[in-house]
């Protein structure tokens, strides 16, 4: 396993993630490996749901003596990596029951119109006291907060294909339909069968400086718990 000082790496973050993956993604993925690191023994399988070539190559190099499956729905996203599974993911999967001892879902569920539907199917993949780790956009953070103060429209929430009545002005969306607060996402989760037990408020551009609660985005840690009886239906 690498030494959690290694994602601190001014060479690895730039080469692996930064160059590769883009500046948006190397402030989560930062915070969100070490706690990884953790939950992840050799030997065990990890399930990067919307990942892509740039996310294996972090969790390759990060993780060594880990299975890892990259599940995407296009399949050119996940060229290259050792398990290619391109399949609708958003509702149901090819994957047995208790396959995953963690996934990742990477600032996936905001794009779903139905994510309940997810949420339970990897209620079901995961072993039981298995990880979930989810980034995602915080619908309740400053900027947002500020913006309908004034009568403007969420940055992150969009409705419509435009992004219209932003403080940023006209422009296409990024097609976020299901967008949470922290509270939110905690309710939402535990709901269907999860357990949180760590959030971690990040920024899309750079250092984060906030609480969780009023930041750009969100890490959100949770253990399917399966002793909990049967999953609540969407």
């Amino acid at each position: 396993m690498v030494e959690v000082n290694e994602y601190k790496d001014k060479d690895f973050w730039y080469n692996d993630y930064f160059y590769n993956g883009g500046l948006t993604g190397m402030p989560k993925m930062k915070k969100a490996l070490p706690v990884m690191a953790k939950l992840l023994k050799k030997g065990a399988r990890l399930g990067d749901f919307g990942g892509t070539t740039e996310s294996f190559k972090i969790f390759k190099k990060a993780f060594p003596g880990v299975e890892i499956v990259s599940v995407n729905m296009i399949a050119k996203q996940i060229k290259g990596c050792d398990i290619e599974i391109c399949e609708n993911f958003a509702e149901k999967t090819e994957f047995v029951k208790d396959y995953f001892d963690v996934v990742f879902l990477g600032d996936v569920i905001e794009h779903l119109v139905e994510p309940d539907k997810l949420v339970i199917e990897l209620h079901r993949v995961l072993k039981d006291g298995g990880a979930l780790i989810i980034t995602t956009p915080n619908l309740a953070n400053i900027v947002n907060r500020f913006s309908l103060l004034f009568g403007f429209a969420p940055t992150n929430y969009h409705p419509s294909e435009w992004r219209h009545g932003s403080l940023f002005g006209v422009k296409h969306s990024s097609w976020h339909k299901s967008v949470f607060t922290v509270p939110a996402m905690k309710g939402f989760l535990e709901t269907y069968g999860f357990k949180v037990f760590k959030k971690v408020g990040f920024s899309y551009h750079g250092r984060n400086f906030l609480p969780t609660n009023l930041s750009e985005g969100m890490i959100i840690f949770a253990r399917n718990i399966k002793s909990k009886g049967k999953v609540k239906k969407a």
